[in-house]
């Protein structure tokens, strides 16, 4: 039998003893007096003594009949039916799939244990109950986390043998909840794929909390595939839902580096994005946040003051910002707080920083001047990012010639600056006998992954190269075709402008706009430049959009002028190119003139396409740890300790070498991170020093929606009804909500309480029990 609320039935059940209890009491011992007077009443007595005893036993039954239909009804009865679901009795053996939702949201606990326990003690009373019987059933268990992973649970066992069971039933009890999402749908397959070979009578348990989110739209193809080749090998499928729906629960939906970089001494942005799932309004949310890092191998740590969110509406979020200033060079944690409630692992979010002296900038210099450097082409630039050579202004800035260039590697740097450089080297392939470009290749590939380059152009560009391999018909570095220098930048009496129209609002140029930017514009002579043609622009290749001209030369008539400068998009990165050079040589836009428009837009192109650590530090569980190991680290063995050591063991990882010939890549890779938290990688020097990095992994916000979806949206989501729902509630706290619509008796149950009760009084009349008055 199935109530809501059990307890009060077992309450009521030993009430129904009431009515025998008062029946023996009131069967009392009379001292025996013989009067003869009495003698003929008593043989009446004697002879009526049966009938009279049939009848308090049916008064007797009838009360105790109407205590146990009350406690029924109060317990809210709704059904004998689940008893029969599980395997087992007499019938023929058969073979069993336990798919068991350790997901991160089966962690939910209110009031007494978790979901997630609830439902283990439910798989470890269906063992016992077929270890017990004398049938040679066999089962097997799936984890919704790891549904298609080689593990012991997943080979079917008889449920036969003490220790054996006993054995399995200590596993299933040592589960822990995994801070994976459920593969629901990978499970079903999974369990198909090992009942295909069964011939005996087939069954699928499923016990989840089925919530909304895991049963969307976006998953039902999957879910219908599975379940309708589990139905057409006739296995039947048993739907178990502990879900539970709750008011509220704060989940940290995201958590971000707002800063392009987090530099040593400077206050960095961080966004944290708390989400409320429930129904209700929160209001006074207390966020804490805290940090730490690496010093001579121990944890430093620093706790930020508290922000307070005011209020939180239902089913919304609210960002909200902290500074912080973090002390030290290298990697750091960081790690944001929420008040406990029902899902207590959703309350935490984690960030990893790689915490940097500087920007890290790398100028090729294509015509430097050893006698002056003053001179040379990369001269004020560098300058300009980086004063007293020093990195103290947030700059830390390289710069060798292009024929050094082979001794760097593109991914040490943020920032990639080719000024007047006529060529990258080229190689002769060994095997097709073409020439290739090794350093291009390297360099395309770090823009791609998210690098940023800029190109200034020159007398010594060489056409050839420029728009054939660096332009690649439309999908190269060069986003547009060019033609040979125009302008006498030696006579330096015809020039062009920037033509203030023509820059865009929405690009790093905007000091150039307004009524300000027209001044600095006006400022501004360029004397030569690299003409452009816009229309030789081809169609956009996968990763990488289409150029975009953000600025323009000014045109002798007024019209649209050449391009001054185009962005493209590149894969992850960005590259532009502005058709002048970055000196003085052809324009006056570097002079060191007090008024002079040079520093900011240089310094906002800078920050525009340098690479960013914001949001690539905070990924999910689950997705791979990757890390590349410089030249300095190669011989380094390399570790990992996951959120859970000293619990679980230190990893040893091992190098991988990616990348082409020219600069090689060694990459350490851990697959599959499970658990949600920092996580840190330690490269052990051959000199006994150690260097550690921080990596962080978090749990999918959507697993704090707890929303249940109830037999509809599973039947939905299966493409069909033909499978067995039982609501798994308990009793539970006054907000506790029963996500199945399941028909309750009590009402039936009061009737036929009414009318055993009429019957008891109408027989008690009948009998002489009562007098009638």
């Amino acid at each position: 039998m199935s109530f809501v609320t059990p307890m009060i039935f077992w309450i009521g059940l030993g009430t129904v003893s009431v009515p025998v209890i008062i029946h023996l009491l009131n069967r009392r011992r009379f001292r025996i007096r013989q009067w003869a007077a009495m003698q003929f009443l008593l043989d009446s007595l004697r002879r009526n003594r049966r009938r009279l005893r049939i009848e308090e036993l049916i008064l007797m039954a009838l009360r105790c009949m109407a205590i146990f239909l009350l406690a029924m009804a109060i317990a809210r009865f709704t059904g004998c039916g689940d008893n029969d679901l599980m395997p087992g009795g007499d019938q023929a053996p058969e073979t069993s799939v336990f798919i068991l939702d350790d997901s991160f949201s089966m962690d939910q606990k209110i009031g007494g244990p978790t979901i997630l326990e609830n439902a283990i003690k439910d798989v470890v009373r269906q063992i016992k109950r077929l270890s017990e019987s004398a049938k040679s059933d066999q089962i097997a268990i799936l984890l919704t986390s790891r549904p298609r992973v080689d593990d012991a649970f997943q080979a079917f066992m008889p449920v036969t043998g003490d220790e054996e069971i006993e054995r399995l039933i200590a596993r299933i009890e040592g589960i822990e909840p995994s801070d994976s999402p459920a593969r629901l749908g990978e499970a079903l397959a999974a369990a198909g794929e090992m009942l295909a070979a069964e011939d005996e009578p087939k069954n699928v348990f499923v016990f989840s909390d089925f919530r909304a989110v895991d049963l969307g739209k976006g998953k039902a193809g999957q879910y219908q595939t599975a379940f309708r080749a589990l139905r057409e090998q006739g296995a039947r499928v048993i739907t178990l839902d502990y879900g539970r729906r709750v008011n509220s629960n704060l989940t940290v939906e995201k958590i971000e580096l707002l800063d392009k970089w987090a530099l040593v001494g400077v206050p960095a942005r961080i966004g944290v994005t708390v989400r409320n799932n429930g129904s209700v309004r929160v209001e006074d949310v207390a966020v804490a946040m805290s940090a730490r890092w690496r010093v001579d191998n121990e944890d430093e740590r620093a706790i930020f003051p508290a922000e307070t969110i005011s209020s939180i509406s239902a089913d919304s979020s609210v960002r909200m910002e902290f500074t912080v200033t973090l002390p030290k060079q290298g990697s750091a944690a960081i790690q944001t707080d929420l008040p406990s409630d029902h899902l207590a692992g959703d309350n935490a979010g984690y960030l990893a920083l790689d915490v940097r002296k500087a920007v890290r900038v790398l100028i090729v210099d294509g015509h430097p001047d050893m006698t002056d450097p003053a001179l040379s082409e990369a001269y004020r630039i560098a300058l300009l990012l980086d004063p007293q050579r020093n990195a103290s202004h947030g700059n830390e800035v390289t710069v060798v010639t292009a024929e050094a260039l082979e001794a760097r590697s593109f991914r040490d740097y943020d920032l990639v600056l080719l000024l007047d450089v006529p060529k990258l080297s080229s190689a002769l392939d060994a095997e097709s006998g073409k020439v290739i470009y090794p350093q291009l290749l390297s360099l395309e590939q770090y823009v791609r992954d998210g690098g940023g380059l800029a190109i200034f152009t020159g007398s010594n560009v060489n056409l050839a190269f420029y728009n054939g391999p660096m332009y690649a018909e439309g999908t190269g570095l060069s986003p547009l075709v060019i033609s040979p220098p125009r302008g006498d930048a030696s006579a330096r009496e015809k020039y062009r402008r920037l033509d203030a129209r023509s820059i865009a609002g929405d690009s790093f140029l905007r000091s150039l706009r307004g009524e300000g930017g027209a001044i600095r514009c006006a400022m501004v002579r360029f004397y030569a430049y690299t003409p452009s043609d816009p229309l030789t622009r081809s169609a956009p290749s996968g990763d990488i959009k289409p150029p975009r001209v953000v600025a323009r030369f000014t045109a002798p008539d007024g019209g649209d002028g050449p391009p001054a400068i185009v962005v493209r998009q590149f894969g992850k990165g960005t590259t532009m190119m502005l058709y002048s050079t970055a000196s003085t040589r052809w324009n006056d836009w570097a002079d060191d003139e007090p008024e002079s428009a040079y520093s900011a837009p240089m310094l906002d192109m800078m920050m525009h396409l340098a690479r960013s650590q914001a949001g690539s530090q905070a990924l999910r569980v689950g997705e791979p740890i990757l890390h590349t190991i410089d030249r300095e680290s190669r011989d380094a063995r390399v570790t990992v300790r996951t959120p859970r050591f000293p619990a679980d063991d230190v990893i040893t990882l091992k190098t991988v070498v990616q990348g082409d010939d020219n600069q090689p890549a060694q990459i350490v890779r851990y697959d599959n991170p499970p658990y949600a938290g920092c996580y840190t990688m330690s490269l052990g020097m051959p000199d006994g020093s150690q260097n550690d990095l921080f990596f962080a992994r978090n749990v999918d916000p959507a697993e704090g929606n707890l929303t249940p979806g109830g037999e509809k949206l599973i039947a939905r989501a299966l493409g069909s009804a033909d499978f067995k729902y039982v609501s798994r509630l308990t009793a539970g706290s006054a907000s506790d909500v029963q996500t199945k619509e399941q028909k309750e008796y009590w009402l039936l149950l009061l009737a036929l309480l009414l009318v055993v009760l009429m019957v008891e009084t109408v027989l008690a009349q009948r009998f002489g029990h009562y007098s009638g008055k």
